[in-house]
């Protein structure tokens, strides 16, 4: 899912880089006043999106620790996972978005920063095991491939 998210906003980046070179957009007066608006918007969107990773969810991995099981913390702490991808996805998104709107590349280069950000934000058994200080026997479980170490909830109707 790590790899899918980076090449998802490089294709989108790239397809914004394509569509603005072929649409040639001129420099209206809107797109000027819309480019100034997003100068200030979209930086401070980035930042909130980290500070929200560090902050938010390392509460939540503190919550986690304290659950019983490890399939109870890892199924939970797959679910940070998916809140530090959408925490990743949705800026990038709107700074390519802002791209095709007005333009200016250091959008594009935003992009490139945050993408750069999620790559260090890699997944990992090593990760997992010093985010949720795992005990000695759950890590042994952790390395075991026919260990089930996480589960969906299903909801029935």
């Amino acid at each position: 899912m790590h790899n899918v998210n980076i090449v998802l906003v490089l294709l989108f980046t790239l397809g914004a880089y394509f569509l603005f070179q072929v649409n040639n957009l001129k420099n209206s007066p809107d797109v000027a006043t819309l480019n100034q608006y997003l100068l200030y918007i979209l930086p401070s969107i980035l930042v909130l999106s980290i500070l929200i990773n560090f902050t938010l969810i390392k509460l939540r991995i503190l919550q986690i620790r304290k659950k019983e099981s490890l399939l109870h913390k890892m199924s939970l702490y797959r679910g940070v996972w998916i809140v530090r991808y959408i925490l990743f996805l949705l800026p990038s998104l709107a700074c390519i978005g802002a791209y095709v709107l007005v333009g200016n590349q250091l959008f594009i280069l935003l992009t490139g920063l945050m993408m750069l950000y999620f790559l260090l934000q890699t997944p990992s058994i090593s990760r997992a095991v010093q985010e949720l200080v795992l005990s000695h026997e759950e890590k042994e479980q952790l390395k075991k491939p026919e260990a089930i170490i996480a589960r969906l909830k299903r909801h029935s109707d």
